[in-house]
């Protein structure tokens, strides 16, 4: 190994020009001492975070297929970091969670529109964020056990669209205006 490097270093004195003698020098050193070069490297990632963020994503830009492996294989070696920081996205993102489920049963219902968080909470607030059955707030019915949930006017059972325009807030949860709806078409708006 120190044969191997002492010849690579040897070679790249003989090909270099004396301008870039300062490149082989520091070539020289990062061959010999290659475990000095990554504590440097992490102390200067330390002290300088946005420009090892701004060259690690120009970097991962210009070899995407190099950088989707190393994150693979970074996934694949830290099983509990990846599930403690799903954990937490999850967590600091309910919301999100829940588009995700109903845009999965949208589709799995055959509809291929969907309607957003963002949607759903101007909706909720354009009708004062009641319950449009029984006319019970947001913060009554939380006290009670009961949410307020997106409803599909005509039930995707039976062939309605997950479009912003086919829903309607109602409540869920023991006795809830939509639990007692069930798939039925009511249109409460």
């Amino acid at each position: 190994m120190v044969h191997e490097q002492e010849f690579l270093i040897e070679m790249l004195c003989r090909l270099v020009r004396n301008r870039d003698a300062a490149k082989v020098r520091s070539k020289t050193k990062r061959l010999r001492d290659p475990e000095g070069t990554r504590a440097y490297a992490r102390a200067h990632y330390k002290a300088n975070p946005e420009a090892a963020k701004e060259r690690s994503k120009t970097w991962k830009k210009s070899n995407p297929k190099k950088a989707r492996a190393a994150e693979k294989k970074w996934r694949d070696d830290h099983p509990e970091s990846v599930r403690e920081s799903r954990t937490k996205w999850q967590v600091n993102n309910p919301e999100k969670i829940r588009e995700v489920k109903r845009r999965r049963r949208a589709r799995e219902f055959g509809s291929d529109e969907h309607f957003t968080s963002e949607q759903w909470l101007k909706l909720k607030s354009f009708y004062g964020n009641r319950c449009l059955c029984c006319g019970r707030e947001e913060i009554q019915l939380l006290r009670s056990g009961l949410m307020l949930v997106p409803d599909h006017v005509v039930a995707l059972a039976s062939g309605g669209s997950n479009n912003i325009s086919n829903i309607q807030p109602l409540c869920q949860g023991p006795r809830g205006c939509n639990n007692i709806k069930s798939s039925r078409t009511k249109d409460y708006r």
